[in-house]
């Protein structure tokens, strides 16, 4: 799923598909856009589109820190 403003990309995420499970994954919100609920929106989106147990897998090195 992708967030666009006038044609730019602000916000994205998916839901990668295993066999019996899906995980939430590659979710980014560009700066400039962030503390507006698009990444909220964008989460809340992709678990109501889920069918299958969900998971959330965060690697440390690659989250930003604030």
């Amino acid at each position: 799923m992708v967030v666009e403003h006038d044609s730019f990309l602000v916000a994205f995420g998916q839901l990668r598909n295993f066999k019996f499970a899906q995980e939430l994954g590659s979710l980014f919100v560009v700066p400039a856009y962030r503390n507006q609920g698009l990444g909220t929106f964008l989460m809340q989106h992709l678990i109501a589109q889920s069918i299958q147990p969900l998971y959330l897998k965060c690697l440390e090195h690659q989250l930003e820190i604030f």
